[in-house]
Parts: C-alpha cells; structure tokens; sequence
C-alpha cells in the first residue's frame, strides 16, 4: 500500500459505501476508515490460515485500545484523539 495523495484525503468520496471521506488506501482503491477496516478484516481472515502472513494495521473506526470512536487518518497514519495511539498503514 502506499500513501494517497493530500488533496484527497477527507475531500473525494469513498467509492465503495459513497457516504464518507477517504482516509486510508485499500488494496485497489482508496477508502473511509469503516470500509478499509471491513476490508482489512476479510483480508486478514484469509491470511489467517497462513503462517508466513498476519496483517498488523489497526486502523479502523474504533480505537482497539481505549475503544473510543474520536480517530482519523491523513492517509498513511491512523490515531486516536483519546488515548493517543498510532499506527502506520500506508508505506
């Protein structure tokens, strides 16, 4: 994955559910934070039968630290305004 470019993030649509912003890059298209995180979810069942491959984004609408929903991303961090978690998603 890598960065989206600044002058679409939290500006163009997301072209899977049309009502967010996109925020992070998905496997083929840019998303909002809940479809990258469906998407992520499914992606990460599948490598879960392989041992060589475990996804490690935590990105998602909810923080799985504190369990706040106060997060954004500028496409390639994620953070939490609550308790100040972070994560790089995008390279």
């Amino acid at each position: 994955m890598r960065r989206l470019p600044p002058e679409i993030v939290g500006v163009e649509p997301c072209p899977v559910c049309h009502q967010r912003p996109v925020k992070l890059p998905g496997l083929s298209q840019p998303l909002c934070l809940h479809c990258f995180a469906a998407e992520r979810l499914t992606h990460e069942r599948q490598a879960a039968t392989s041992p060589r491959y475990v996804t490690a984004s935590i990105a998602g609408p909810d923080c799985p630290a504190c369990g706040s929903t106060d997060v954004d991303a500028d496409g390639a961090l994620w953070w939490c305004e609550s308790c100040g978690a972070c994560t790089r998603v995008a390279s």
